[in-house]
């Protein structure tokens, strides 16, 4: 992952972590506004999802990307931190090789690769998941919706924060998605490949929050 704030501090983050039952939970988010008040609440961020998790798998015995976002949507509410946040949250059982993934107003979505021979793919194949929904801390009665997945070794999910399509020199946003999903193609899903097409060693005083998350899957 890296995050390349706009700022001496940025309000984009990206967590992830092995929770119980062989599931690998990570979200990449990201807070409104810039600078040091927006970074102060993706520590709050961090915290809240973590502990929110753990106590959905003690309760229920199993994890689910939507219910986290509800409950989180609900404590960010009540925080009243005058911040609204977009997240886009994903679980990876290695056990049933699933994707189980839920999203609250992040744009643009993850871009997830599928090599040849896998079941959904007879080509390698590069695409934008889809998923639509408030951000966190707007509307206290917002839901949210899992969406499951069949993954399989050679699988590759890249994320971005908003930031990355300043760096598009590109007029409209479908030309920029365009662009976006032929630089991962080209980069077959690789963390450094599509690093380096983005020139994210390169950037500087960059007008928004930069971060970039990559999870690939071992053939």
């Amino acid at each position: 992952h890296k995050i390349v704030p706009s700022l001496y501090l940025s309000g984009d983050f990206v967590d992830y972590w092995r929770e119980e039952g062989d599931q690998l939970v990570f979200y990449i988010a990201d807070v409104s506004g810039h600078g040091a008040s927006s970074a102060f609440v993706t520590v709050l961020l961090k915290y809240m999802a973590r502990d929110i998790t753990k106590r959905h798998y003690k309760k229920h015995g199993e994890l689910s990307a939507a219910a986290i976002l509800s409950k989180l949507n609900i404590e960010l509410g009540q925080a009243k931190l005058q911040k609204h946040v977009t997240m886009f949250i994903g679980i990876i059982d290695l056990k049933s090789n699933t994707l189980s993934h839920s999203a609250a107003g992040h744009y643009p979505m993850p871009i997830v690769g599928m090599k040849a021979g896998m079941k959904e793919a007879s080509n390698d194949s590069y695409t934008l998941l889809e998923g639509k929904s408030f951000p966190l801390g707007v509307h206290s009665k917002a839901s949210y919706d899992d969406v499951v997945l069949k993954i399989n070794p050679g699988f590759s999910i890249n994320l971005f924060s908003d930031g990355v399509l300043e760096l598009i020199d590109m007029t409209s946003l479908d030309s920029k998605e365009t662009h976006l999903i032929d630089l991962v193609t080209k980069g077959k899903g690789c963390y450094q490949e599509v690093y380096n097409s983005l020139g994210l060693d390169s950037v500087a005083d960059a007008p928004d929050d930069v971060a970039l998350l990559t999870i690939e899957m071992a053939e």
